[in-house]
């Protein structure tokens, strides 16, 4: 086979090349024939400029699948961490012996116990409830106190409004 087209460094050559389609010479046709070669050229370059968009635009949608293949597998991926970081965490942080927790709890408990110990060895008014029918001087502290109480109250009506009682109430 006779080699027609020739690319060379700079240039392409073409020799007895015939391009049989009708709508190419019907175009060509309505060219002067003195603008012929030069169209050819133009109309050669624009189909070069053409293809190679073309093939860029095949690259680029390439290129796109594969960084939404990568983002993809990279999103699965970071929506994995929250999970192992938790696990890794409550591994390192536990209360079992050796783990970060493990003296919080240990100080917890004794301090449970020497409250417990200490709830025990005190008197009933000290347990944290009212004190019994025979508990005489724990009922005379609650008595003093709840008049200490009703005093300041009374005194806080008539003297920080410099009226009685009931006149401070009054518009």
């Amino acid at each position: 086979m006779s080699k027609r087209v020739t690319v060379l460094e700079r240039s392409l050559r073409i020799t007895d090349l015939e391009i049989m389609r009708k709508d190419v010479a019907d175009f060509f046709r309505s060219i002067p024939e003195d603008d012929i070669e030069t169209t050819l050229i133009s109309a050669v370059e624009l189909g070069v400029f053409c293809l190679q968009r073309a093939h860029m635009s095949q690259d680029t949608e390439f290129i796109r699948r594969q960084v939404e293949s990568v983002l993809n597998s990279l999103d699965a991926a970071a929506k994995q961490i929250p999970a192992e970081i938790q696990k890794a965490l409550l591994e390192k942080i536990g209360t079992k012996n050796g783990q970060v927790l493990a003296p919080v709890e240990q100080t917890v408990n004794a301090a449970s116990k020497a409250m417990q110990e200490k709830m025990r060895g005190s008197g009933s008014a000290g347990q944290g409830r009212r004190p019994g029918k025979g508990d005489k001087h724990a009922w005379e502290g609650i008595e003093h106190s709840e008049a200490t109480a009703r005093s300041k109250t009374e005194r806080f009506r008539s003297e920080d409004f410099g009226r009685g009682g009931k006149d401070c109430y009054q518009t």
